[in-house]
This record gives C-alpha cells, sequence and structure tokens, in this order.
C-alpha cells in the first residue's frame, strides 16, 4: 500500500521544495493526532518546515515498513523524535528513544572496547535537546538513554547542575540524568567514569593510612 497511491485520499505538501506526498487517511490518522485533526475535515495539509527527508522516514513507518538510522551521536534520532512530536505519534516517540537507547549501548561500549576516544558532547547536547521536547510523563522512556549516556560519561551531578542555570539544559535532563545512578560500572564494557575511580582511589588512600596506624 505504501507504494501504491492509486485510492489516496489526501495530500501533504512537504518542505521547502513543496513535495507532495500523496497518503491514506486509514494508514497515518491512527497514529497521529495532528495528521487526524488537520486532515479530517480537508485532503490538503501544508508542512513547509519539515525536511522531505526525515518526514519520508516519519510516512515509511507509519505504512509499516520501519526506518534506519545511522549512527550520528543522536543528530538524526533528534531530527526523527522532533518531526515526531510535531506529528503527535506518540508510538513512534517511543521507538526512537529505544533506538537511542540500543545505539548508545553498541556504540558508546564498542568505543571503550575498541580503546578509542569517546566524545560524548553531541550525543549529550542532542539528548538535551529530545529532553526539552519531554515532560514528567516521558521520564521512562527517558531513562534508559540516559543510563547509557551516564555509564560512559565523565560528569558528576554537580556538574549537571552548573549547566542548569547557563540554559544549556532543561530541567528534564537534568531530572533524568540525576535519577541515574552515578558510581555505577557499565555492565556490558565495565567502564568506569571519574566519579568511581575516585571513589575507589579514596578508598585504597584511607585503607593504607589505616596501616600506619
Amino acid at each position: 500500500m505504501f507504494e501504491n497511491r492509486d485510492f489516496a485520499d489526501v495530500t501533504v505538501i512537504v518542505g521547502e521544495d513543496e513535495e507532495p506526498f500523496r497518503l491514506h487517511r486509514s494508514i497515518i490518522f491512527p497514529s497521529s493526532k495532528l495528521f487526524k485533526d488537520e486532515l479530517e475535515d480537508g485532503s490538503t495539509l501544508e508542512v513547509l518546515d519539515i525536511h522531505v527527508t526525515i518526514f519520508q522516514k516519519i510516512i515509511e513507518w507509519q505504512y509499516e515498513q520501519g526506518y534506519q538510522l545511522s549512527w550520528s551521536s543522536g543528530h538524526g534520532n533528534l531530527q526523527m523524535f522532533e518531526t515526531a512530536h510535531y506529528f503527535k505519534i506518540e508510538t513512534l516517540r517511543h521507538e526512537i528513544l529505544k533506538n537511542l537507547s540500543t545505539q548508545c549501548s553498541t556504540k558508546l561500549c564498542g568505543a571503550i572496547a575498541a580503546k578509542t576516544d569517546v566524545n560524548l558532547g553531541d550525543l549529550v547536547r542532542n539528548f538535551a535537546a529530545i529532553c526539552k521536547l519531554c515532560d514528567e510523563s516521558d521520564l521512562e522512556i527517558l531513562r534508559p538513554v540516559a543510563r547509557g549516556i551516564v555509564l560512559h560519561w565523565d560528569v558528576t551531578p554537580n556538574g549537571i547542575l552548573e549547566n542548569l542555570n547557563s540554559g544549556a539544559y532543561g530541567h528534564i535532563f537534568v531530572a533524568v540524568m540525576m535519577g541515574i545512578p552515578h558510581d555505577t560500572p557499565c555492565g556490558h564494557c565495565g567502564f568506569r567514569g571519574i566519579k568511581t575511580m575516585v571513589r575507589e582511589q579514596n578508598t585504597l588512600t584511607i585503607q593504607k593510612r589505616r596501616r600506619f596506624y
């Protein structure tokens, strides 16, 4: 049905080039509240600020074609999440976060195993941008991604709080990151961040001092 548009009954005009997508109400209405609200009494909708490539992925998902996102430190996930959020497709929002969580585990643990440098700056910024589109009801689905980042990110809770007032992170990002244990090693690659290593070093120092008394 995705390839056959003979019986399409709505048209969505997308992007700067105003590319038309002929679609079926029966497919796009059930999952998207925006499509249903905007097209229930009409047959044409313009979304000129949406990138055509991202819209194509959204529609492929709605037509049960799935979608593929290569690792981009969360940039592709952010674009998909922003678009799914705009079209009010809750199920896809959840799926995008699951995808990002899996990518974090695979890519970050793989980098640790290969002893390659891991720059989490872009990933953290993209995840923070995703969090700004969420509210308290989304904390549960955000936690797996936050956990993958926390286990491989050398930062303290105070470091996160220091950035709160700067506007770099929103309150949802801070809430979900602060809710993840910051002294637990990754169960897959065994990576231990600065927080854990510092605590262990302090413990060893205390033990050595006790030997002299």
